[in-house]
């Protein structure tokens, strides 16, 4: 877009902080994209998750089909060497705003094997 749209124009905010904004991370290996992720706390593009659905994840058990029906679309997605296995993939769910001068985020990392099964996952949030 061009720089003299200003955010309102662009979108409600969430609720997470006055102005929304949005933001992305590329990661490259060489001239190979390898990972991205995005955030947004636009209301029509929110990237916001609900962290219930976390206390169902199994390592083993849980499919990328589960994870999408409990957390929806994933806003970043990444491949070995960033997922922890080769053939596997990492699916980020992260949102991050600033509110009472502070920067907020929370993110959840699942990463599959090559059959699309849960290996592993780490939810972190932080404050300040």
């Amino acid at each position: 877009w061009s720089s003299d749209v200003c955010s309102s124009d662009l979108g409600q905010p969430t609720g997470l902080e006055p102005e929304p904004r949005r933001l992305a991370w590329l990661v490259f290996r060489g001239d190979r994209l390898i990972g991205y992720s995005i955030s947004s706390t636009f209301a029509s593009d929110s990237t916001d998750f609900n962290t219930d659905g976390i206390r169902e994840l199994r390592r083993g058990r849980t499919t990328q089909d589960d994870v999408r029906a409990l957390f929806g679309t994933p806003s970043g997605k990444a491949i070995h060497p960033i997922a922890l296995e080769a053939g596997g993939t990492r699916w980020t769910y992260r949102v991050q705003w600033t509110a009472d001068h502070q920067l907020h985020a929370k993110t959840l990392q699942v990463d599959f094997n090559q059959a699309g099964v849960v290996i592993d996952f780490d939810y972190s949030a932080t404050q300040g």
